[in-house]
């Protein structure tokens, strides 16, 4: 196993060798890794993959995917993730799935990835993104929630290329710390907070007004009230 400077986590024999031809070949080999993760994700949600089409780790789907979640549409991705838009037929409406990436699919990181459920799903405030389930298809860690259409704040940042009108980043600064404020209450720390990481809820068709949603949780921490240090569930 090889370990991964950024975040302690290791890589098995075949990621390594998957990763190196990547960097080999460059930027298109960078690209075709994330493409052909992001097909073999789309592949489970459609039941017709499995992880191992991509030489990662993976076993037995714990869920047919199938039965559950149709018409899955690609939304975006991440260091550790790829979300989709699916019709979740147990809740009989649309969610955002996130999928962990199969190139990150370690213990450590699936470990990490559930935890980011945990902390999510205790947290209920308008200004945080609401979870739906969590569990794992073909081995593959996953968390539903509820979507959010508005896209980012870095998105909307991006269109204002001379700044945001006060009054709009005002109001937007004052949800967000709402928000923080309250996780903090509940003893967790988001540590990544960044326009990437706040979405947009449309309160109207028109899109006039947004609330700030806070996602991503990946990174969280809680604070352990025996030693006044920062854990993560199952750290020892």
């Amino acid at each position: 196993m090889s370990l991964n400077s950024l975040d302690g986590t290791a890589f098995s024999p075949t990621e390594v060798k998957r990763l190196h031809q990547c960097l080999d070949d460059g930027s298109e080999g960078i690209d075709r890794l994330f493409h052909d993760e992001i097909e073999v994700c789309h592949q489970i949600l459609l039941g017709s993959a499995d992880v191992c089409s991509l030489g990662m780790q993976g076993t037995a789907a714990s869920i047919s995917a199938s039965s559950r979640f149709e018409s899955p549409r690609y939304v975006g991705s991440g260091a550790f993730g790829i979300v989709f838009l699916v019709f979740d037929k147990t809740l009989g409406m649309d969610v955002a799935i996130k999928m962990l990436r199969p190139s990150r699919s370690s213990p450590i990181v699936q470990q990490r990835f559930l935890e980011e459920a945990k902390i999510t799903a205790s947290l209920t405030h308008p200004g945080i993104v609401r979870l739906f389930d969590s569990g794992t298809i073909q081995n593959l860690p996953y968390i539903t929630s509820e979507i959010v259409s508005g896209g980012s704040l870095s998105d909307r940042i991006g269109k204002h290329p001379e700044g945001m009108p006060i009054r709009e980043a005002c109001t937007i600064l004052v949800h967000v710390a709402e928000a923080v404020a309250y996780a903090h209450s509940k003893l967790t720390y988001h540590r990544d907070i960044k326009p990437g990481n706040i979405l947009l809820h449309p309160f109207d068709e028109s899109c006039q007004e947004l609330r700030p949603v806070l996602t991503d949780f990946g990174l969280a921490k809680r604070w352990n009230q025996k030693d006044g240090a920062l854990t993560t569930e199952g750290d020892v």
